[in-house]
C-alpha cells in the first residue's frame, strides 16, 4: 500500500485524513491499528486517529491503513496548529472502495480485466 490517499492542496499547508468504516461509522485510531466508536470528538482524538500527509510539490500524499476490505469514507484536514485539533478545517472528502490491500477503481478493474480478458 502506497499513496491511496492524495490531495491538491499548497505545500506550504500540513493535511491529516481520517477514515471511517462506513457500515458502522468507526473512526480509525491510528495508535492503536483499530477501529473504534469516535465517541467524544475532542482534540486528543483527533491526534489519535490523524494519518499524516506529505506534501510533493502542491499534492499531498497519505497510505491507507492495513484494513479489511470494505468501503471506507476518507476525510482530509486543514491542520492549524501544532498538532491535529477537533476546530480544523475539512478540505476534502470521498468514498475509498478497498479490496484488503490496494483500491478498487475503474484503473484497477481494468487492469484485472485486460489481464484475464
Amino acid at each position: 500500500m502506497s499513496n491511496e490517499i492524495n490531495h491538491a492542496a499548497d505545500d506550504t499547508k500540513t493535511l491529516y485524513a481520517l477514515v471511517y468504516r462506513t457500515s458502522d461509522k468507526y473512526i480509525y485510531d491510528v495508535g492503536d491499528s483499530a477501529f473504534e466508536d469516535i465517541e467524544t470528538w475532542n482534540d486528543a482524538r483527533a491526534d489519535e486517529c490523524d494519518i499524516p500527509m506529505t506534501a510533493v510539490g502542491d499534492v499531498h500524499f497519505a497510505d491507507f491503513p492495513s484494513v479489511a476490505a470494505g468501503e471506507y469514507f476518507v476525510v482530509i484536514k486543514v491542520q492549524a496548529g501544532e498538532s491535529p485539533d477537533s476546530d480544523d478545517k475539512e478540505t476534502g472528502q470521498g468514498i475509498m472502495s478497498w479490496n484488503g490491500s490496494s483500491e478498487i477503481n475503474s484503473y484497477s478493474e481494468r487492469k484485472t480485466w485486460v489481464k484475464n480478458g
